[in-house]
């Protein structure tokens, strides 16, 4: 599941071979990490018989450790994999300065070093050497399209729904300030010309806009 997980959102994810580190030497076996692509911070590669592999690898790895009094924090930590052996490091408190909290070997089940980093990486949209687009990206995209676009549509049917008075001539107490609309408002004019008259809209812009809306539904 966590696979599948990680799959789906950015496109890629990787899988870790990885080694007990609590317990007697011998009860210590390895076992598959998951390492969503949002861990990986950096990496480098090389071309190893003709095949490109990873050769250094920096993982952010934050860690929930606890206080003299119980207490609970996370402390920032990076972990660097190189082919056959791993440097842990702790960002102190007091300086954020980083300092190297453990080292030592990657070795495989049977005990001998790594020849190389035990990752695995799978794409479901691969454009390069571990890295990925989304998959649903396209989708997720065209949904923002349709959303702004079924906002825009609502703000242009609610201003269509309403006419609009229209006032020629003459329509103020002679400041030029024009008077207020209400019920209890008495409209006059000093103009023979002076005309009130309410405007609608034609709809053709609504019209336009759904006809938008339905060709995003369709894509």
């Amino acid at each position: 599941q966590l696979l599948a997980d990680g799959l789906v959102g950015p496109g890629l994810t990787h899988l870790l071979v990885d080694m007990q580190a609590d317990g007697p030497e011998s009860d210590r076996r390895p076992y598959w990490k998951v390492v969503a692509a949002e861990s990986v911070l950096w990496w480098r590669s090389a071309t190893v018989n003709g095949a490109e592999v990873p050769i250094e690898i920096g993982l952010d790895e934050p860690t929930t450790v606890h206080g003299d009094q119980g207490e609970e924090e996370t402390v920032a930590r990076v972990r660097i994999l190189y082919v056959g052996r791993f440097e842990l490091y702790e960002q102190r408190k007091s300086d954020s300065a980083w300092a190297l909290i453990a080292e030592g070997p990657m070795v495989t089940g049977s005990g001998e070093v790594w020849d190389e980093i035990p990752i695995r990486t799978y794409y479901l949209n691969r454009t390069g050497f571990m890295q990925a687009e989304p998959l649903l990206l396209p989708l997720a995209e065209k949904n923002l399209e349709h959303w702004q676009g079924t906002s825009e549509q609502r703000a242009a049917v609610s201003f269509a729904r309403r006419a609009v008075l229209h006032l020629s001539g003459v329509f103020d107490d002679g400041d030029g300030t024009p008077k207020a609309l209400g019920s209890a408002v008495v409209y006059e004019s000093r103009d023979p010309a002076g005309r009130m008259t309410w405007v609608e809209q034609s709809g053709t812009a609504v019209k336009v806009g759904q006809d938008d809306l339905d060709r995003i539904k369709e894509e």
